[in-house]
């Protein structure tokens, strides 16, 4: 199958973004994750997700999982493509996916807003666990687009020369 011409950016988004990112990439997500958090709360006896760090490690995990998908996805793509993406084909490109990540995490970031505001007299004693709750959905709004963009206009960069 070769694919060239119009709409490369979206054809991008929906080979590499959907199919490997979102679907792949999640997938291996809670694969990977469930098994560490079952491991650990196995041997140890802690629930990750209990403790900052711990959930700040399984979405360094998940992120790293989704990222080795676009990897993936990427270079089956490279070698469909008869024309390499130019960097418009790659903004568009990112540009959806980041949408896509927003609609996923802006909803738990509303969640976390709504639940500090609902709990002030907590909230305002412990005003740094909604900054703690809110980093790990920011972190993940950040990072996989950054990610996705700069992984993808590395490999393009490359198959090009």
């Amino acid at each position: 199958m070769e694919l060239s011409g119009r709409l490369l950016g979206f054809k991008h988004f929906l080979f590499t973004g959907v199919a490997f990112a979102i679907a792949l990439g999640w997938l291996a997500t809670m694969l990977v994750n469930n098994t560490i958090g079952l491991t650990v709360e196995t041997a140890l006896g802690i629930v990750l997700t209990d403790y900052y760090l711990g959930a700040l490690l399984l979405t360094v995990v998940s992120i790293t999982a989704i990222g080795l998908c676009i990897l993936l996805g990427n270079r089956l793509f490279i070698r469909w493509v008869s024309n390499p993406l130019d960097r418009k084909n790659i903004a568009h490109s990112t540009i959806l996916f980041s949408l896509f990540v927003m609609v996923v995490v802006l909803p738990e970031i509303g969640g976390i807003i709504d639940s500090a505001a609902h709990n002030l007299s907590h909230t305002y004693r412990n005003p740094a666990d909604v900054l703690l709750m809110i980093s790990l959905p920011v972190i993940r709004l950040t990072l996989l687009p950054a990610f996705y963009y700069l992984v993808t206009r590395r490999q393009f960069v490359r198959a090009d020369a």
